[in-house]
């Protein structure tokens, strides 16, 4: 049965080490310069892509389950643009003023999270900055810190206090969606100490004598065995209780449960286990106890 709590032990380890990994490997962004039309920044490494429209032009970094791109179209109105992502982003948006006018906004598609950012630039171009991804952390949104840091479009650079525009958009966004890793693993830890204190339990009190015999009942006894259940579609293995009766019947329990007994002359020894019936069968701590005083 310990077998089995040191394995939970070991799983709860392994997703605990998963985690961290993916942590560090969200830290380990690296950035590089890119220009693209009028606009020069820093942008992550990865597979780039352009795209061109009829209306926008794109540049696309793919790196892992994270997307960040930035479009830009012209001869759009200002102000029915933006009223018209107010109108549709509004509670999950904020004012985003990068040179002039500016909207940033949360979005979810298709189970990926959607950080937009959209803004007119010196040129009279509206550009379109996002950033998808199953898992939005810190080290993710760095990218648009970094890119907004290094941000010049026809070489002037943004006349907004970038720092107070980036972390009002912050804000803005859920607690659960920035801290999503360690809000999971917030949640893991708690239900696997959960099942490691039932499993102690169950250990500890699961194969005690039941309170309906006595020991003098018993001509020997013991606590705490390995009871193995075994069927053609099962095969389950719980902590119990081995007791040989005055009256020669040898009888199984499990959390106070009678589970099955035997005549102590029918008592058979497979490998290392005590056979009581067609499907239990028990190990026992101390074989050559049960050896004597069962004559196997």
């Amino acid at each position: 049965m310990k077998s089995y709590l040191y394995l939970n032990i070991l799983l709860f380890v392994l997703i605990f080490l998963f985690f961290a990994w993916m942590f560090n490997h969200q830290s380990s962004f690296q950035f590089q310069s890119a220009s693209f039309d009028n606009l020069s920044s820093r942008i992550p490494e990865g597979m780039q892509s352009k795209k061109a429209g009829n209306r926008w032009k794109g540049l696309i970094i793919k790196r892992g389950s994270h997307i960040f791109s930035i479009y830009h179209t012209k001869g759009v109105p200002d102000d029915t643009f933006y009223s018209h992502l107010k109108r549709f982003y509004g509670k999950n948006g904020v004012e985003f003023a990068v040179y002039t006018n500016g909207f940033a906004f949360r979005k979810k598609v298709k189970k990926k999270e959607r950080l937009v950012s959209v803004f007119t630039g010196p040129d009279s171009l509206i550009y379109w900055v996002e950033l998808r991804s199953n898992l939005i952390g810190k080290n993710v949104l760095s990218s648009i810190d970094t890119f907004y840091t290094y941000l010049t479009i026809n070489n002037e650079k943004p006349t907004s206090d970038m720092s107070e525009q980036l972390k009002k958009f912050r804000k803005s966004l859920p607690f659960t969606l920035i801290h999503r890793a360690f809000f999971t693993i917030g949640l893991i830890v708690p239900a696997y100490l959960i099942i490691i204190v039932i499993m102690l339990i169950y250990l500890k009190f699961g194969g005690k004598m039941p309170k309906k015999l006595r020991r003098d009942m018993l001509i020997v006894y013991e606590e705490g065995c390995t009871v193995i259940y075994r069927s053609t579609f099962q095969y389950k293995i719980f902590p119990g209780f081995l007791g040989l009766l005055n009256n020669g019947k040898l009888c199984v329990y499990s959390m106070g449960k009678f589970l099955g007994e035997i005549d102590r002359k029918d008592a058979r020894l497979i490998k290392n286990k005590i056979k009581i019936n067609k499907h239990i069968s028990v190990k026992v701590k101390d074989l050559q106890k049960w050896k004597s005083q069962l004559d196997i």
